[in-house]
C-alpha cells in the first residue's frame, strides 16, 4: 500500500511540474464550472487566451474534454476536493467517512 501511495505522489509531482501557475489557475476555475469568458474576466485575459490554455491543459493531461480534464486532475492530485465542494462529499463517501 505504501508503494501505491509513493507512485501516486510521484505522478502528481511530475504532472504538476509540467503545468504553469496560470494553467493551474485556469484549471481550478474550469473545475468550478467557469466558462472561458468568466475565466478571462477573473484572470484578466482574453477568452481566446483562456481557450488556448484549456487546449494545452487537455493535451498535457491526455483529456478529450473539459470534464475528463477535471477528473484526471483530481485523480492526479492536481486539484483539491475543496475546489468543488460536491467532490469532497463523494470522496468522503468513497472513503467511508460519511457525507
Amino acid at each position: 500500500m505504501a508503494g501505491a501511495a509513493r507512485v501516486r505522489s510521484d505522478r502528481t509531482c511530475c504532472a504538476r511540474e509540467h503545468l504553469t501557475d496560470r494553467e493551474v489557475a485556469v484549471l481550478t476555475l474550469v473545475a468550478r464550472g467557469a466558462g472561458d469568458h468568466a475565466i478571462a474576466s477573473e484572470l484578466h485575459l482574453s477568452p481566446h487566451t483562456v481557450s488556448s490554455y484549456v487546449v494545452s491543459l487537455r493535451a498535457k493531461l491526455g483529456a478529450a474534454s473539459r470534464p475528463e480534464m477535471v477528473a484526471k486532475s483530481y485523480v492526479l492530485g492536481l486539484l483539491l476536493a475543496e475546489v468543488w465542494p460536491p467532490v469532497a462529499g463523494v470522496l468522503r463517501c468513497v472513503a467511508g467517512t460519511g457525507v
